[in-house]
């Protein structure tokens, strides 16, 4: 299966109407926030094959390295099926207070 297909099949369910028939896919949508700071959380077992989002991430990391801004893309796979796991929220929750500069409070039980 040729990439573009495989894209397609990957990424049709998460996208905008007529995005995916006008030949652009996750990467395009996620490279029009750069440089600003972005954080693509995922599940390894989840329902969506993971191949699209790790390929996602590298072609858009590569974008945001030409702009000098490598340090505003991260990704996060969670090893659990779909959702948004506790580790998820506080990769992200961290993520957020990285680039707002705010400390990040441990929830301490």
């Amino acid at each position: 299966m040729d990439k573009y297909k495989l894209r397609r099949r990957l990424d049709q369910e998460p996208s905008l109407p007529r995005f995916m028939e006008r030949g652009l896919d996750q990467a395009d949508l996620v490279t029009m926030a750069a440089p600003k700071p972005y954080f693509i959380g995922s599940s390894l077992l989840d329902f969506f094959p993971i191949e699209g989002t790790r390929e996602t991430y590298v072609e858009v990391r590569r974008f945001y390295s030409m702009m000098g801004a490598e340090d505003n893309i991260e990704i996060y796979v969670a090893p659990k099926p779909h959702g948004f796991w506790h580790d998820t929220r506080e990769k992200l929750l961290r993520f957020l207070c990285k680039h707002l500069n705010v400390d990040f409070i441990e929830n301490k039980k």
